[in-house]
């Protein structure tokens, strides 16, 4: 079988056609993309956890202006109780699942290019290439001011609309030629 060239640091963006009950309207930046498989975090539905709540459980102290109003993403339906952040470093994202990093974000004084998710997604072997076949998903290139500036419940149709395409123009159906 073969294998699309990488989709790392790409946005998926759920086909409206998508009516998985997890993915529904869902973006995902693909974390990691190789012959074994791919991982991504869900970027777009918050959580009932604020930033707050979560670094007061860790005992993490914050000068964070926002946190009680920043909600923790669901990054995804596996492990939903490791946590991961997302950071804007240079001309990519740095990911990290490290209380360390958590630290150092609370330590910040914004939120802004920060966010933090609980749980990812994954996929088997050739399994992301399949579903993409299947018109799941539309590919994107990952835009930092999509994953930062845009609030999470707009960034579904953000990214679609970044395509040149309206939603409903979007087609369930597939074409090969």
């Amino acid at each position: 079988m073969q294998h699309l060239k990488t989709l790392e640091e790409q946005f998926l963006i759920a086909m409206p056609s998508l009516d998985d009950t997890y993915f529904e309207k869902t973006v995902v930046f693909v974390v990691e993309h190789d012959k074994d498989g791919a991982m991504g975090i869900v970027v777009n539905i918050p959580g009932k956890i604020t930033y707050k709540g979560l670094l007061d459980h860790l005992e993490i102290e914050t000068a964070l202006v926002d946190a009680e109003k920043k909600k923790i993403l669901k990054g995804g339906p596996l492990s939903p109780e490791r946590g991961f952040v997302l950071q804007e470093e240079k001309d990519s994202i740095f990911v990290s699942a490290s209380l360390d990093t958590l630290g150092t974000v609370a330590k910040n004084e914004k939120l802004d290019k920060a966010i933090v998710a609980l749980g990812y997604t994954g996929w088997g072997p050739g399994q992301l290439e399949e579903e993409i076949r299947n018109n799941d998903w539309l590919l994107t290139p990952m835009r930092e001011d999509i994953l930062f500036d845009v609030p999470p419940q707009q960034r579904w149709k953000t990214a679609i609309s970044d395509l040149g395409v309206k939603v409903e123009q979007l087609s369930g159906d597939a074409g090969r030629v």
